[in-house]
């Protein structure tokens, strides 16, 4: 069985609240899943577009766990 560990994300735009504060805009992507070996696999639902660099960021962000 494998369990969710991390949400995938990325940032698709900043902008600016009302007090001023650059704040980012994430999109999730895929997961970071735990497999029965403890091994972590990366399954991106979409494919992110490089930057003007050349570069793809991708944010981890851990599963929150559900209140019951």
């Amino acid at each position: 069985m494998t369990t969710r560990k991390f949400n995938a994300a990325v940032v698709v735009r900043t902008y600016e609240d009302k007090e001023g504060n650059q704040k980012k805009v994430y999109h999730e992507i895929g997961a970071v899943l735990e497999n029965e070996e403890g091994h972590l696999d990366l399954n991106l639902e979409v494919l992110p577009l490089p930057n003007p660099q050349g570069q793809v960021w991708i944010k981890l962000f851990p599963v929150k766990e559900k209140e019951e």
